[in-house]
């Protein structure tokens, strides 16, 4: 699917053909899943409905568009596969609950830190001049975090839902033909995570590895890792597909399909997730800016 979107992006026939836009549009619906997913993964406690969705087909099926791309996101398709054949082993959610507190709540250090700062600033420590760039960017796209000035900006799971929530944006305005739009929001998400994310998240993922045994963790920042980094590429061929679809003639915008047809359950699935409540969760969302803010809510 991302060799179709390059052909599609090269191909200069290709801003009319149905089949190329069906290729963009899944990808643009695959990358909004993941986002959303990882970003619950990182975020919150772990709940055997979140486990039952990570090892479900959707999820293989999405992890599957980008398995020819990279290794390690093969890995992670069969990890999920994995994971749907002990969602119901109620040893394996013990561990994957232990392995959380390890990995996020403490008290002892972390195999990694999940923050940016801590790898960019001054030792391992969080609320860095990083952070106000992170809260910044955030800022900008009327969004901030939900406990703003109480939990760091910058963690993973923070960054996770902020490119979910340009996801779906991008999503929406590609499926309104808004190619402005569209080429803006992909933009903005191009420069965070070459930024905030490529930058450290290769660093977490390997010390992620620092355990005696990888239950669930481990593998998922092995995932988040090498998908932003194939995202940070997408967004530059789909940027490249919206310049050529601004100075067409238009006939692109006639592409026509019904897309609950193609994607309907995948984004049945991504609904789910978005609106699952986990134990602590609250610390890593983000909100729409108060009234008196930059922007409306």
């Amino acid at each position: 699917m991302m060799e179709s979107c390059r052909t599609a992006v090269e191909a200069k026939s290709a801003l009319a053909s149905r089949s190329d836009f069906l290729s963009l549009e899944a990808l643009l619906v695959s990358r909004a899943y993941l986002y959303e997913l990882f970003h619950k993964v990182f975020g919150g406690e772990p709940s055997e409905r979140l486990l039952e969705l990570i090892g479900s087909q959707t999820t293989i099926d999405v992890l599957d568009e980008y398995a020819n791309e990279s290794g390690t996101m093969a890995n992670l398709r069969d990890f999920a596969v994995r994971v749907g054949s002990k969602r119901d082993n109620a040893a394996f959610i013990g561990e994957v609950s232990d392995e959380f507190a390890r990995f996020f709540e403490g008290p002892a250090d972390p195999p990694a830190y999940p923050w940016e700062s801590t790898y960019v600033g001054d030792g391992s420590m969080v609320f860095q001049p990083s952070t106000l760039v992170v809260r910044e960017a955030y800022k900008v796209q009327g969004l901030q975090v939900s406990r703003l000035y109480h939990v760091p900006d910058d963690h993973v799971s923070v960054m996770c839902a902020f490119m979910a929530e340009l996801s779906r944006r991008a999503l929406k305005a590609f499926r309104g033909r808004e190619t402005a739009s569209l080429r803006e929001l992909l933009a903005a998400q191009r420069s965070f995570a070459g930024s905030h994310m490529v930058n450290w998240l290769p660093r977490y993922a390997e010390g992620s590895l620092r355990v005696s045994r990888a239950h669930l963790y481990p593998h998922m920042a092995q995932g988040v890792s090498a998908f932003v980094a194939l995202d940070a590429v997408f967004c530059e061929h789909v940027l490249a597909w919206t310049d050529g679809a601004l100075a067409d003639d238009g006939s692109w915008s006639c592409v026509d399909y019904d897309s609950s047809e193609y994607f309907g359950k995948v984004e049945t699935i991504m609904h789910e997730l978005s609106e699952l409540r986990l134990r602590g969760i609250e610390d890593n969302e983000l909100k729409l800016i108060e009234p008196d803010g930059v922007r409306g809510a």
